[in-house]
């Protein structure tokens, strides 16, 4: 005994409705492969971290200039150390901790 089955045919009744299924479908879709690629990106790129005593005299300029990488901004450094530590550039003080990253040089 042979089961046949027709084919059906879909019909697209309200094409409005259609193509914003289409686009919030290509949407979530860019999105969901943003996060996995972000993912996936930012977990390889995490730099270690060192502790640096702050002593007198000391600034976040020299600071930089001692542990950041070579052919690397001082700027750059001295803002990413800021960030990490939510402190401003002038505001630091003998006997403070501050978080330095510290990059493999391969």
């Amino acid at each position: 005994m042979r089961i046949y089955e027709a084919k059906r045919r879909v019909r697209v009744y309200s094409k409005a409705r259609f193509t914003v299924f289409i686009t919030i479908l290509m949407v979530m879709a860019f999105m969901i492969g943003g996060f996995i690629f972000n993912a996936t990106v930012s977990g390889a790129v995490e730099p270690a971290l060192e502790t640096v005593l702050i002593q007198p005299g000391d600034t976040i300029w020299a600071i930089a200039d001692v542990y950041r990488p070579e052919n690397s901004d001082t700027r750059a450094y001295v803002k990413k150390i800021c960030n990490l530590n939510d402190i401003e550039p002038g505001k630091i003080y003998p006997g403070q901790t501050i978080q330095v990253p510290i990059y493999d040089a391969a």
